[in-house]
């Protein structure tokens, strides 16, 4: 019984598009119907042409096509996220410098006596002067990485 009423519906469907008319009342108001005006000549009633049915494949009447659409909405979120993943990359690379620039400097300051060993494995301590212009260095470096 299920099937026999599937199969009817399916060979009624075609023809179920209806005829519409299109008339104007005395009072000038619009009217839109399946059955033209009673009471009036049918000739005062327009017929309207159905609306055609979209291809398949075609556009819809809102622009581009939503398969379209989607693919370039589902395009636009990986570059998002990859544009946020390397921004992330970035900052974490810029706080692990900075954090390094910072615990250089401290050591710098520390005070104490500092040395560097030439090309003959000597120790050449550095002078108080030479000190300070290594900690001032290291100051310009974390402002630099910091900020």
């Amino acid at each position: 019984m299920r099937t026999v009423c599937m199969l009817a519906m399916l060979l009624l469907a075609p023809g179920a598009q209806a005829q519409i008319y299109k008339w104007v009342d005395e009072k000038g108001q619009v009217h839109y119907d399946d059955r033209p005006p009673e009471g009036k000549d049918p000739k005062d009633a327009k017929k309207m042409a159905p609306a055609p049915a979209a291809a398949k494949g075609a556009p819809n009447a809102g622009g581009a096509d939503w398969k379209q659409q989607e693919i370039e909405f589902k395009q636009r979120q990986v570059q998002r996220g990859e544009a946020q993943a390397a921004d992330e990359k970035k900052r974490a690379q810029r706080e692990k410098a900075c954090a390094a620039a910072r615990e250089d400097l401290e050591y710098n300051q520390q005070g104490g006596r500092f040395y560097t060993t030439d090309d003959k494995g000597e120790k050449r301590y550095r002078t108080d002067a030479e000190q300070a212009a290594v900690v001032e260095a290291r100051r310009r470096k974390v402002a630099e990485l910091c900020n």
